[in-house]
């Protein structure tokens, strides 16, 4: 009898071999999602042109009000390979691009994760670099080349640094 012919006959067989396959797949599946990131909720926001930062909702549109201040997004790296962390450049959006954030966030019921929001990003913020005085379009030439970050000491490539 052959291999094909005894798994038929065998439907007992099969089914316990498609059980087994189900349950491997569904570990794989699990050990696979222990290891997703959880969506980031928080960022880095500062008042006095990041001296100092504080961490705050996502869902808070920058430029907006803290103790009396106002806060703007502070976009942090990390040095590669580690030696901490330092702001790379301020962001804010523009009064379109806050209110099209906002609504977005309410619309959807965002908790600061999730947004699609590469558009108002790009076309509807404004960034600087920390002891500047001028806020230029982020989609502009000039505002691309504030947000190509280098480490103050010349280490390479830096990450975005998340609270």
């Amino acid at each position: 009898m052959s291999l094909i012919s005894s798994i038929r006959s065998n439907n007992k067989i099969m089914a316990g071999v498609a059980v087994a396959a189900l349950v491997v797949a569904g570990i794989a599946y699990g050990l696979g999602r222990s290891h997703v990131p959880s969506p980031v909720k928080e960022g880095y926001f500062t008042v006095d042109d990041g001296k100092t930062t504080f961490v705050d909702s996502l869902t808070k549109a920058p430029p907006f009000e803290h103790d009396g201040a106002t806060a703007y997004r502070a976009v942090m790296f990390n040095r590669h390979g580690g030696g901490g962390m330092f702001l790379g450049y301020l962001l804010r959006f523009t009064p379109e691009g806050q209110a099209d954030y906002t609504r977005l966030i309410q619309k959807y019921k965002m908790d600061g994760a999730g947004a699609r929001l590469a558009d108002v990003y790009l076309d509807e913020t404004e960034v600087k670099r920390p002891g500047d005085s001028k806020w230029v379009a982020a989609s502009s030439a000039e505002g691309q080349a504030i947000m190509d970050v280098k480490s103050p000491d010349g280490t390479p490539d830096p990450a975005i640094a998340l609270p």
